[in-house]
């Protein structure tokens, strides 16, 4: 990985868009143009604050915990079923 954000970086957790805004500053790119994998409810809204798009993995909470979204590019239980294609 180019960029790394651990807790040790930021001020406030999720769901503040604060790490997420680093790495995304870290890696010169501009919020909307990342996509950020996450399997948390506030790591999903730290995503929305942050301007970027999610891919919502089904690790630890059910899809039918989310509520529809325009920033979930696609919700998945693993990333065998991704395809970049389609993320993009």
């Amino acid at each position: 990985f180019e960029i790394v954000i651990g807790e040790e970086d930021v001020r406030q957790g999720k769901p503040s868009p604060e790490a997420f805004l680093l790495a995304a500053q870290g890696l010169q790119l501009p919020p909307e143009n990342c996509i950020v994998f996450e399997d948390s409810l506030s790591g999903v809204e730290a995503t929305q604050r942050a301007g970027m798009k999610v891919v919502f993995l089904t690790t630890s909470l059910n899809a039918s915990n989310l509520t529809a979204s325009p920033s979930i590019l696609q919700i998945t239980g693993d990333y065998k079923n991704l395809c970049p294609e389609n993320l993009l």
